[in-house]
């Protein structure tokens, strides 16, 4: 399910277009073999970061998404690894509207 619905967002990003559901398999799985990699759902990464192991039993997940609030221990740093797709749109094909009043952006 989760496969599935990754692969009709990102083929209906111009450039996933070729994207299967292998592709998918293959880039969720990439890490697995890292040290301390673990799939972890919002609330899990958001307990963990506050250095809770897990929520109250109070706590739903919509009541978590109501009371939750950023908090990061800046001792501790998350192994985060984003993948590069260079773009087809080259930097002098881009053109910058007059409308954004950029007047220090000069096209050379």
């Amino acid at each position: 399910m989760l496969t599935a619905t990754l692969v009709d967002l990102v083929t209906s990003v111009p450039g996933g277009e070729n994207v299967d559901e292998g592709n998918i398999d293959e880039w969720l799985e990439c890490d697995a073999s890292e040290p301390g990699f673990e799939r972890l759902t919002d609330l899990e990464i958001t307990n963990k970061a506050m250095g809770e192991t897990k929520a109250p039993a109070w706590m739903t997940h919509e009541t978590a998404l109501q009371h939750s609030t950023l908090l990061m221990d800046t001792k501790f740093s998350f192994p985060v690894r984003f993948p590069f797709n260079p773009s087809k749109i080259r930097l002098e094909d881009i053109e910058v509207p007059e409308v954004l009043n950029l007047p220090t952006l000069k096209k050379v």
